[in-house]
């Protein structure tokens, strides 16, 4: 079975601060890679300039897995095999609170998917 969950925000809110309503409508909060504001867009490109950020650090070299979109296509280097296998695990390993500053959306449909099995009468 799926069943939906969807939240709906009345455009009267807008005029609430965003950190009191704790959500970003789509033309708010302006991200570098995307025009349109998600969550998941937000975590994405917060978590690539985290890693892009450390890798930095760590090894003097920066880069982007040819997979993922890139901030600055012009300076981003694409990540050899090697450094995409480093990229890849740096991303699951990002901080949450690194991210605070991503809310969820103030519209949205949020899917829920269930299993369920039963044993029919035959042996």
């Amino acid at each position: 079975a799926i069943s939906a969950y969807q939240v709906i925000s009345d455009n009267n809110v807008r005029n609430v601060d965003p950190s009191k309503r704790s959500c970003y409508f789509d033309d708010e909060n302006p991200l570098n890679m995307y025009q349109n504001y998600t969550y998941t867009n937000c975590i994405l490109e917060c978590a690539i300039g985290f890693v892009r950020k450390k890798m930095l650090l760590e090894t003097g070299q920066s880069c982007t897995p040819w997979f993922y979109p890139s901030i600055d296509e012009h300076v981003a280097e694409t990540c050899d095999p090697w450094q995409t296998q480093q990229f890849i695990k740096l991303v699951s390993e990002v901080p949450s609170k690194n991210c605070s500053h991503c809310l969820p959306d103030c519209t949205t449909t949020t899917y829920q998917a269930r299993i369920s099995t039963s044993t029919s009468g035959r042996r």
